[in-house]
């Protein structure tokens, strides 16, 4: 897609693409200063990558050959189909740079201001959750907790499972210049205070008007909360990391899970440590070196050539 243009050309798209721009600070922050402080060194820099991801395509083109040479056998004919995959993978990421770049931005979520109590909430506005919740250290800080009525105590399920604490069946909140009665499902476990959920929008008849970015109740306008007015665990960036399977201990693993689950969330930041050890042995160091000579960290080497399935030259383009 961009492999064609001229560096300035280039430059300039993304110094007008400003998301587009973040992506490439995220991956490649030395290129991204380029682009904005020093066009001579970015000039030099695009020209040192379209000379090496040429040359990986070469090496590629290579492997499809060697690959087709043998049409019988049924390891290369596979592998052939995996790297046809891997190409529309990354025409559809590329074509979703180019027309959408707005999609790889964060989105910020609906925050609210209330009050309970006289005590100022940040409220989460989230209609795909059933109930409206609050955290019982909210619950606390609105002096509400006698409020509680433990009856209603149980688990929730969802994206993994809380335990509910109880219900306050009813008090009052305020909304922008409003009063609501508003009942709430106590659970733990919850970094939101307050999550307002699609029982209290129904009953007061709330309409998030993406357009307005404002929740309009009764024709009243409450503005959803900007970026930076956010709670500070609203801000927290979402890293993806891919998973690896070990299918020969599948069955090891699952008998480890049910005789020691704590054992394993306590070591968890070992095995962070322990995952990025078994990228670094799946792959063999001269693929890791080429990515590398590439202006690339190692960690983006080896996680660049996990979401390729080991094929060099795929890697590369994900990390362009």
């Amino acid at each position: 897609m961009w492999d064609s243009l001229d560096p300035e050309i280039l430059r300039l798209r993304l110094l007008s693409r400003p998301q587009f721009l973040e992506v490439i600070r995220q991956t490649h922050p030395e290129l991204a200063e380029a682009a904005v402080h020093n066009p001579e060194e970015f000039k030099r820099m695009i020209q040192n990558m379209y000379f090496d991801r040429n040359y990986l395509e070469i090496q590629r083109q290579r492997e499809i050959s060697a690959l087709n040479a043998d049409p019988l056998n049924v390891e290369a004919q596979a592998r052939i189909e995996e790297i046809i995959r891997q190409e529309a993978v990354m025409e559809n990421l590329e074509n979703a740079m180019e027309y959408h770049p707005e999609s790889f931005g964060r989105v910020t979520m609906l925050y609210i201001d209330v009050e309970i109590n006289k005590h100022k909430v940040k409220a989460f506005v989230d209609s795909g959750a059933q109930n409206t919740i609050m955290s019982p250290s909210c619950a606390k800080a609105c002096g509400i907790t006698h409020l509680i009525d433990k009856r209603f105590c149980g688990i929730a399920k969802g994206v993994g499972t809380a335990n509910i604490i109880g219900r306050i069946h009813t008090a009052q909140i305020k909304v922008g210049p409003l009063f609501l009665a508003c009942s709430f499902t106590i659970i733990e476990g919850k970094d939101i205070d307050i999550l307002f959920g699609l029982d209290m929008l129904r009953s007061h008849q709330a309409c998030i008007d993406l357009k307005r970015n404002a929740l309009v109740i009764n024709d009243t306008l409450i503005p959803f909360l900007s970026e930076t007015e956010l709670p500070d665990n609203a801000k927290m960036e979402t890293i993806y990391v891919p998973e690896t399977v070990n299918h020969n201990n599948e069955q090891t693993e699952s008998a480890n899970t049910q005789k020691q689950p704590e054992s394993r969330d306590n070591n968890n930041i070992l095995n962070q440590s322990a995952y990025k050890g078994q990228l670094g042995s799946k792959y063999q160091e001269e693929d890791i070196r080429q990515l590398e000579a590439l202006g690339f960290s190692k960690e983006e080497a080896l996680q660049a050539l996990e979401a390729a399935n080991g094929d060099v030259s795929m890697a590369a383009n994900f990390l362009f």
